[in-house]
């Protein structure tokens, strides 16, 4: 009689159960998920600090631009961007209650005091590959214009032709709201800022000294990456 095939035994090894593995996916999803947070802070954080430093840059260069000018004088010219400290303009924006900058419903002073920043890609000749963004300016009614990411305003603040503060309590006013919400408090600073020096020459109204009053605000939609500056300086005529 042939004898029974010889059976072999094998050890029984404990495995994961499917339950466990769900758990430990779980735990993983987790984890990743908390690394993918850092990295949607990180873009949140690198967007904010561009747009500041973008906005500091715009609000220098007016400032720049003004410093240069040599004609310091409050008469207003029918061209909208005439070369000279005009005192006057406004620094809210439309949200704020300002006007909206277009090309049919400002006045010449205002147009003299809104500016918009673009950014215009400089490729290569050969490749056309895009090198890099350069920053420029463009004014009120430009074919730019609607290109702009930032838009910039600012008011002077001086002496007027019959030697008040301008502005002052008549159109434009002195209007400096917070720069980070839509208030409609606007204290009077007429009264509030010390006064500027006096008139250098009364016969063109030329002023020794003023205040500058700049905002700068992106041109956006995305209030979590809106970054909106707003800061004041003197100007000391040069001539």
């Amino acid at each position: 009689m042939k004898s029974l095939p010889k059976r072999y035994i094998y050890n029984q090894k404990s495995g994961f159960t499917l339950i466990e593995i769900c758990v430990a996916l779980l735990i993983l999803f987790i984890g990743v998920l908390g690394v993918a947070q850092l990295f949607v802070a990180s873009t949140y954080s690198n967007k904010f600090a561009q747009n500041t430093s973008i906005a500091v840059k715009a609000g220098k260069n007016i400032v720049e631009k003004l410093r240069a000018i040599n004609t310091w004088t409050t008469v207003t010219t029918a061209a909208g961007y005439d070369a000279r400290i005009q005192v006057g303009g406004t620094v809210l924006m439309p949200n704020d209650g300002g006007p909206v900058a277009t090309s049919s419903s400002l006045s010449a002073i205002e147009k003299a005091h809104i500016s918009g920043i673009y950014f215009e890609a400089v490729k290569d000749t050969v490749t056309q590959k895009i090198l890099y963004y350069d920053m420029r300016e463009t004014n009120v009614g430009d074919t730019n214009w609607a290109k702009r990411a930032f838009e910039i305003r600012w008011q002077i603040v001086g002496y007027n032709s019959s030697g008040t503060v301008d502005p002052g309590s008549v159109s434009p006013m002195i209007n400096l709201s917070n720069a980070y919400s839509k208030s409609s408090d606007t204290p009077d600073f007429a009264s509030l800022l010390s006064s500027p020096t006096p008139v250098k020459s009364p016969t063109t109204n030329e002023q020794s000294s003023v205040y500058v009053i700049i905002r700068v605000a992106p041109i956006t939609n995305d209030a979590q990456y809106a970054k909106r500056l707003q800061f004041a300086t003197i100007l000391t005529n040069p001539s």
